[in-house]
């Protein structure tokens, strides 16, 4: 029996002839171990889990999931909004309504700035004292704040308001106010403001990093340096890349991620190299982007965590969460799963944050309630579920040989046997299916085979007799609620006649 290649991201391209692979709920890892059995391995994706509710008192006033989340440097808790209210979250799961906005359930750009919490949501700008929860909005020189960003002391914003002030429109300026503290803070002053050089289409999002402001617009992006008065803008510091969907920005550690538009094209993933953007995707997940239904409504968010930076951009009406992985560098899928349908939908995670005493808190797409992502969880919570099974997947390459049939007597996967804490109901006697393929299509011969119950740790997982093609794909499925990690494959095979 020979070791065959199996581990691996997603790379399922529109011709199945050249690759169908799929991870799902799974992740690549590298070990850097010389010495182990394995230089790559599949791991589970956390598992999601109820960390608090939102109070029983507002929550028939909500419609929705979280609309934003972050946490605040001065005092150590988290903040998120869900419907029209502010809440103030602490380690202790105490959660305080502070204030109340404009209620809906689209998104709001919330950041910390200092003494304050602001709140854009594209009607009103709101800053929060974190003091005494007093709730105020600045006098502003523009209409419609959609995003906002804190650097040295100033809050920076861009608007939806298309008035033509001048030669050119607010939507595509950066505006910004006094420093916190100043006397005429809470009036921005109309000459306060600042054109990209690049191009003037509208502004899209901002944020901070590295000591600057990047600036996208719809079809380009502008980095500005800050100054005693403001900031200006960075020469040679943008391009003709722009932001394919608004909510699709994310900065993680030193980089930031974007689905990418510009006048060469669209459905591209981007991430920073210095000033520059570069592509992170590839052909397969670009044609798989495209076909979401509306590439304009992708949202992002991510975290680091036991050595992985994970960026998870989630297609609303695609109904599908593609994941990048910084580490490896490669794309595979994060689903939540209905139990009654047996199918994958996006991942309904819409926020990741982590806490300041450690837990990465989470918000959904739908519900009002606060998640927590979990390594050592192997189920989901859900509204309707309480312990929601995952279907982690592993769909392999292709093993082809074009001139003669190749004889498959077995086909053996070598991973986690008998480690899985589960002595009563589902997952006691955990399970795995195989499922095979010869045109990248159809599957067929679906089998199982056992992983090994809690102290079986000789347990092979192992199928027999499994016929004979010049082209072969195998499809692993594990929706036991047990802890999932595969090292590798091997079959035994011979090659036959024509």
């Amino acid at each position: 029996m020979s070791e065959i290649p199996f581990v691996g991201g997603s790379y399922d391209s529109d011709i199945p002839e050249i690759s169908i692979q799929r991870t799902i709920n799974m992740f690549p890892e590298i070990v850097s171990n010389n010495e182990a059995t394995s230089k790559y391995v599949l791991r589970q994706r956390p598992g999601v889990g109820l960390w608090e509710s939102i109070p029983s008192d507002d929550v028939k006033n909500i419609n929705g999931g979280c609309r934003g989340m972050t946490t605040a440097s001065a005092n150590g808790k988290v903040y998120g909004v869900w419907g029209g209210f502010v809440y103030e979250i602490d380690y202790d799961k105490s959660i305080k309504k502070i204030a109340t906005i404009a209620n809906s359930t689209a998104p709001v750009s919330i950041v910390d700035c200092d003494k304050y919490l602001g709140i854009a949501d594209g009607h009103e700008m709101y800053l929060i004292d974190y003091s005494d929860y007093t709730i105020k909005s600045p006098t502003l020189p523009f209409s419609k704040p959609t995003h906002i960003a804190y650097m040295f002391k100033r809050i920076y914003a861009i608007c939806d308001d298309d008035t033509i002030d001048g030669t050119a429109s607010n939507s595509s300026k950066v505006y910004w106010s006094y420093l916190i503290g100043d006397s005429e803070f809470w009036t921005w002053n109309a000459l306060n403001h600042l054109t990209a050089e690049t191009k003037a289409d509208a502004n899209k999002n901002i944020c901070v990093m590295n000591g600057k402001l990047w600036v996208f617009g719809t079809l380009s992006y502008q980095i500005m340096s800050p100054t005693a008065t403001g900031v200006s803008n960075l020469s040679g510091g943008g391009g003709d890349i722009g932001l394919g969907s608004e909510w699709s920005l994310v900065t993680i550690g030193q980089h930031l991620y974007l689905v990418g538009s510009g006048a060469e094209g669209a459905n591209t993933f981007y991430t920073n190299n210095g000033y520059n953007l570069q592509r992170i995707s590839n052909p397969a997940i670009e044609r798989d982007l495209a076909k979401a239904s509306e590439v304009d409504d992708v949202f992002s968010t991510g975290y680091m965590a036991d050595g992985h930076s994970f960026v998870l951009f989630g297609m609303v009406k695609g109904d599908k969460t593609l994941v990048y992985d910084i580490t490896t560098r490669q794309f595979f899928e994060w689903s939540t799963r209905d139990r009654y349908q047996d199918n994958h939908h996006k991942f309904n995670i819409s926020n990741i944050i982590r806490s300041p005493w450690g837990t990465l808190l989470c918000g959904d797409f739908t519900s009002p309630n606060i998640l927590v992502l979990d390594p050592d969880k192997c189920d989901d919570w859900s509204v309707n579920d309480s312990h929601l099974p995952r279907l982690c997947e592993r769909i392999s390459p292709t093993y082809r040989n074009l001139s003669k049939i190749v004889y498959y007597a077995s086909f053996e996967l070598d991973m986690e046997h008998g480690d899985h804490k589960v002595l009563s109901g589902q997952g006691s006697e955990p399970k795995v299916m195989l499922s095979c393929s010869d045109d990248g299509r159809e599957w067929f011969d679906t089998q199982t085979a056992s992983i090994g119950a809690q102290g079986q740790y000789k347990t092979r997982t192992i199928w027999r007799r499994l016929g004979s093609s010049k082209s072969r794909t195998f499809k692993v499925s594990i929706s036991d609620p047990v802890y999932v990690c595969i090292l590798h494959a091997s079959a035994d095979m011979h090659v036959g006649g024509k």
